[in-house]
């Protein structure tokens, strides 16, 4: 799980947030769906104007890394983060036969 925190941490400040926003992981946590590794997370990225909560899911299947990111504003969170908790969940990959 440590490695997992680790990419997670590099996924949000890298690639899912402007390197000029700060961001805060807050929660992440490994899934096992039909043998397969499913890692969810949830964190804040800092504007200056405005804060951005969000999650996001990673896993790795068919020799690819997948992800799927979505989230609202911190104003909007609270009325939103049950409708983003469905998305996120039901994100699944199929493997190739």
């Amino acid at each position: 799980m440590c490695c997992f925190l680790q990419v997670a941490e590099a996924l949000v400040r890298k690639v899912l947030s402007p390197p000029t926003q700060k961001t805060k992981l807050i929660e992440a946590k490994e899934t096992d769906i039909d043998g397969r590794a499913y890692y969810t997370f949830e964190f804040t990225a800092q504007a200056p104007n405005f804060t951005r909560h969000a999650l996001g899911t990673i896993t790795i299947a068919n020799g690819k890394f997948y992800t799927l990111a979505t989230g609202a504003s911190e104003r909007r969170w609270d009325k939103m983060k049950d409708r983003l908790h469905t998305i996120v969940d039901s994100f699944k990959i199929e493997t190739k036969v």
